[in-house]
């Protein structure tokens, strides 16, 4: 019989269309009739559709069946099967062939059908949290307080259509006033007839059901502040209470099965009371201000007496309680007037505003049952006004005798009142005097300066510049003096250290020479040393000569140079170049001076010779290894010098090879000016114009010829031979031996050969700014060191450098003598090539500018030559104060 229902059932959820579904109900019923009387003769089943549009044909179609025999031939309830019974499947394994499944899903071994069922049938709600907001609420009497209430459920979310009840207790005051309902519409009650209901059933329970979508609670004001949002998954409740008194509101999740987190109480703290802040208050400094909380109760009527109203100043230093509480700090209870009552004064600041905030407070009372209560929190603002006297005067903390010293004040009113008769004095020390008083001031003495402001008004400031000159040496004392009304003073003070600016200078020609060719030029040396214990500035250099010995770069016999600064014993150095003109005794002077006091003097004399004639010179060598292979390539270096006075012109060098040697190559600078013999073992090279060194270099003008030469055969000893004339009647030669060696024999013992010369070190820069800081349209010189420290001779130096902008570029000197120079597009200064540089020798230069705004002054410099392509820079940086 339970197989005959389960095969039934079956066939029946196996309905598709509607006409299969009248069928199958038909269907049902008539074999429900015959299966429960078993004396029908024959019981009439469904007969299927061969079309197979549908599974049954429609009523009255139906198959007769036979009368049911059982398999052992007895009767029975059901026909026999129409098809045998088909084999038993294998079971369904996990990770077969069934990509979708289907089996596994089926296999009551697994339990996925039951698991998939109970999922969808079992409620969040169960295992849900309850929630509960506000959990503490202080409400004036008859107010409305809302609750919101929801369930959290397990995964973390607000669960919805749950039942909760709302529940006040015995004890409590008040009464339930309306119970939230999210007033679902008719499709949605269709589609969940079971939903919780949503109903009040007594002024201290009711019933409600969490929402199914976000919606807003209003109080039907205007205002939307007061408006609630309440969430997806909660619901409220809206509870009031016409006396005093403790709410105590239970929300249950009746369906959760936490029993100890499905509940939550929430407790309203009914009062009685009403309050008034007081409005923000302004006053003068010196006059107390007064804070009245208002604060009643029975509708405004009577004063809520005893009660406490707590006043905090934000900012002590603005105001302060009178009488003093010790702290910001001040408790204060309601008087039978309904009033809490405060007393400001002004504090340290004497002005400016502050916050006050304010505490109402209901302390506990015997005749009922509430705690002390906070019923409210709010704020005023006090504002105590007052004019004020700012002074500040700066000035040098060291001079010197004579030297203008400046001396500068403000007065200002950083109050929000004016000053009355305000008024800034300035005394004079004695021992100085007043060079320049701006503004002029209405009195002015011998010992002191009077400027009469009348009324300062606020934000307002007096600014005063005084320069003093000192005539005796030791510590003055610079004083201002403020005064306004009302009572109200300030006073700064200056210390100035007068001290002896003192310098010691030195001035003579370099190497202490005593005579010069007329013709010449001869540098003379500068120091300049602070002796003294204070840093001097603009000191300048006043230098004066005879009218044979004019300065070499300006021809003028008075020349004037500045240093901007110089510390206590620091020395500054220079070098000016004089060009002797004349035969005789000449002499040259410097004097050192700041302002129109000279600090010292110094003079020196030399004597002009007769000029001789200037003689030529010519040198020449030959650089080729001693022992080579035979077969090898090798370089021959020849180097032509000009040691002597004059320029070298028509100049020839003749070559002659060993026959062993082939000439394969010349350098590109020289292969125009090269020229192989017809023998191949002799050649001519015609070289370029050789000037003569410049005076103060420390090294011969040089050319080089760079030749490749193959050896042809082996040879014990060969021979290079050259010669060189000139125009000018000179001449020289040079030779040099080597050895070729075989490849195939053992070389002779030879004569162990010098090591060869190795390139080390590169280009050395070292730049130097002279005093820093400089102010604005002051000369800056900076002093530049090149230095060749390979242990060879290194040629076509490249000097460039770059000034940063706002700096006007005055010019260079090298030794007194003045560098010419070129400006590239990009602002780039570059010098003069250098052609060849010794080893070890050092370039020095001079380099003046002028800055014209405040700023970090920057000089980068770099340097680079055949020897060493890759440039090597350096860079020094000044900072340009304003004037």
């Amino acid at each position: 019989m339970k197989a005959q229902h389960g095969k039934l059932n079956s066939r029946i959820s196996r309905c598709r269309t509607a006409r299969d579904r009248s069928a199958c109900a038909g269907w049902f019923l008539a074999a429900c009739f015959c299966v429960c009387f078993s004396s029908c003769a024959k019981l009439s089943l469904p007969a299927i559709d061969p079309s197979g549009q549908s599974i049954f044909l429609p009523y009255p179609n139906s198959t007769q069946v036979r009368p049911i025999v059982s398999r052992d031939g007895q009767p029975g309830l059901l026909p026999a099967p129409a098809f045998t019974t088909p084999p038993t499947p294998p079971p369904c394994l996990d990770g077969s062939t069934d990509s979708s499944g289907f089996c596994n899903l089926l296999d009551h071994k697994k339990g996925h059908i039951k698991q998939k069922f109970e999922n969808l049938h079992s409620s969040p709600g169960k295992a849900g949290e309850i929630q509960l907001t506000p959990l503490r609420v202080v409400a004036p009497v008859g107010g409305e307080v809302v609750l919101m209430a929801g369930i959290c459920g397990p995964d973390g979310h607000l669960v919805n259509r749950e039942p909760l009840e709302w529940m006040l207790s015995p004890d409590s005051v008040g009464t339930f006033i309306e119970v939230g309902d999210d007033q679902t519409s008719v499709l949605t009650s269709l589609l969940h007839p079971r939903d919780p209901k949503v109903e009040k059933l007594d002024v201290d329970f009711a019933r409600g059901r969490t929402s199914h979508k976000a919606t807003k609670i209003t109080r039907g004001s205007p205002q939307c502040n007061d408006d609630i949002e309440l969430r997806e998954g909660q619901t409220w409740l809206s509870i009031s209470s016409p006396s005093e008194g403790i709410s105590r509101v239970t929300v249950l999740a009746p369906e959760s099965q936490i029993w100890d987190r499905r509940r939550q109480t929430a407790t309203v703290y009914w009062v009685d009371a009403q309050w008034q802040f007081p409005q923000p208050a302004t006053a003068r400094s010196g006059s107390p201000v007064q804070l009245v909380t208002r604060v009643t109760k029975a509708e405004n009527l009577v004063p809520a007496e005893d009660w406490l109203v707590k006043y905090t100043i934000v900012d002590p230093s603005v105001a302060a309680f009178t009488p003093a509480t010790g702290g910001n700090e001040l408790i204060a209870k309601v008087n039978s007037d309904g009033q809490a009552i405060a007393n400001l004064v002004a504090g340290p600041n004497g002005r400016g505003t502050t916050a006050i905030l304010i505490d109402v407070v209901r302390p506990a009372q015997p005749s009922d049952n509430l705690p002390e209560l906070r019923l409210g929190s709010g704020q005023s603002l006090v504002t105590f006004s007052a004019p004020g006297l700012a002074l500040q005067a700066f000035g040098p903390q060291q001079g010197a005798l004579g030297e203008p010293l400046t001396y500068v004040a403000s007065l200002g009113n950083p109050g929000d009142v004016d000053v009355e008769n305000a008024q800034l004095r300035m005394l004079i020390p004695e021992g100085t005097r007043a060079l320049s008083v701006v503004p002029n001031a209405q009195t002015q003495t011998n010992t002191g300066i009077i400027w009469d402001q009348g009324t300062l008004a606020s934000g307002r400031q007096l600014d005063v510049e005084v320069v003093l000159e000192a005539f005796r040496v030791e510590t003055f004392q610079v004083v201002f003096e403020a005064r306004g009304e009302p009572s109200l003073n300030a006073q700064k003070t200056v210390g100035t250290e007068i001290v002896e600016a003192s310098v010691e200078a030195r001035f003579e020609p370099a190497g202490g020479i005593a005579e010069a060719e007329v013709g010449s030029t001869v540098l003379y040396e500068i120091e300049i040393k602070n002796t003294s214990r204070q840093t001097l500035t603009d000191l300048r250099l006043l230098l004066e000569s005879s009218p044979g010995l004019p300065e070499a770069s300006q021809g003028q016999n008075t020349v004037e140079q500045r240093i901007a600064v110089i510390r206590p014993g620091e020395t500054h150095r220079v070098g000016v170049n004089f060009r002797i003109q004349q035969q005789g005794q000449h002499s040259a002077s410097l004097k050192v001076l700041t302002g129109e006091k000279l600090l010292a003097e110094k003079s020196s004399n030399i004597q002009g010779l007769p000029a001789r004639p200037k003689q030529p010179d010519i040198g020449i060598s030959i650089e080729f290894p001693q022992t080579i292979q035979a077969g090898s390539i090798n370089n021959a270096v020849i180097t032509l010098r000009n040691p002597g006075e004059v320029k070298l012109t028509d100049i020839k060098v003749n070559l002659t090879l060993d026959p062993s040697l082939r000439a394969t190559q010349v350098d590109r600078d020289n292969l125009s000016r090269f020229q192989l013999g017809a023998d191949g073992n002799t050649a001519v090279w015609q070289a370029r114009d050789l000037l003569p060194r410049l005076s103060g270099d420390s090294g011969d003008m040089i050319w080089q010829l760079f030749v490749t030469l193959q050896s042809r055969a082996a040879v014990q000893q060969g021979t290079l031979r050259v010669s060189v004339t000139a125009a000018e009647g000179v001449q020289a030669e040079a030779s040099t031996n080597f050895a070729a060696i075989s490849r195939t024999v053992d070389p002779p013992a030879p004569v162990t050969p010098p090591a060869p010369t190795e390139r080390t070190g590169a280009w050395r820069l070292i730049l130097n700014g002279l005093g820093n800081p400089t102010t604005v349209n002051k000369e800056y010189r900076y002093a530049l060191s090149v230095r060749n420290e390979q242990n060879q001779i290194d040629r076509n130096l490249h000097l460039e450098m770059r000034l940063s902008e706002g700096v006007r570029f005055l010019g260079v000197t090298s030794n007194g003598a003045t560098v010419q120079h070129r400006f590239g597009s990009d602002g780039t200064i570059t010098f003069p090539v250098v052609n060849s540089v010794r080893a070890n020798e050092q370039l020095e230069y001079t380099i003046v500018v002028v800055p014209t705004v405040p700023q970090t002054m920057l000089l980068r410099a770099r340097a680079y030559s055949d020897g060493r392509p890759e440039a090597v820079e350096t860079l020094e940086q000044t900072t340009v104060n304003p004037q």
